[in-house]
């Protein structure tokens, strides 16, 4: 039977190499032969549905593919039930299912406890990133807070919509984030920090509209 190797990344600008090299020289080091690879370019993790992961699924209902390895759990999937769907029709026929940065190897009885756990971590952390974002955003659209070089009112409305949108949707990368906004990621990511971590006080933006001051000059 194959053994399969999963790769996701979430924008077309990833290759993904890194986590195929990866789980090439775990199933070289294991001696598994009869190697193929499934690999979802620019496709977000909240998605139940992408074109090599449907093909992966349809493979393991065959009874062609006898193990199934990627990098970590979520490559495979961010949604609890989603993941923990795929490794109960993938566990009942005999299929073993590893993630290597987890170190789990989920057919075993504390694999499948441990898959329940990671996911559900994986699931909370999430949302209260989504959380801090959104109340980061709001505090900051309201006052206008930042530091260091004074800042354009337009990037920054352009960043916290950005923000947003990215955070609407699962494996909407930075990068993506910081073309629609239209800034460079540098731009981005400096403007980002300043609306997820406000200080308490800020100078005025660059074009004179008020922020609330701090005592430099």
């Amino acid at each position: 039977m194959t053994t399969a190797l999963y790769v996701r990344t979430s924008t077309q600008d990833q290759t993904g190499e890194g986590q195929l090299s990866t789980l090439r020289e775990v199933v070289a080091r294991l001696g598994l032969g009869d190697v193929e690879v499934y690999q979802d370019r620019g496709h977000s993790g909240a998605k139940a549905s992408r074109p090599e992961l449907d093909r992966l699924i349809g493979d393991v209902r065959a009874g062609k593919v006898g193990s199934v390895y990627f990098t970590a759990f979520d490559r495979l999937a961010r949604n609890v039930a989603h993941f923990l769907r795929l490794m109960g029709e993938w566990q009942g026929l005999g299929v073993r299912v590893v993630s290597l940065r987890e170190g789990v190897d989920f057919g075993t009885p504390v694999g499948k406890m441990v898959a329940t756990i990671f996911a559900s971590v994986a699931e909370l952390e999430r949302e209260l990133n989504r959380e801090r974002t959104a109340q980061g955003i709001k505090a900051a659209r309201g006052r206008g807070v930042q530091w260091g070089r004074p800042l354009s009112r337009a990037k920054w409305d352009a960043v916290c919509e950005a923000l947003e949108w990215m955070g609407e949707l699962d494996g909407r990368s930075e990068s993506a984030a910081a073309r629609r906004a239209g800034l460079s990621r540098g731009t981005f990511r400096r403007y980002r920090d300043r609306i997820e971590n406000p200080p308490e006080e800020g100078p005025r933006f660059a074009d004179g509209e008020p922020g609330e001051r701090t005592g430099q000059g």
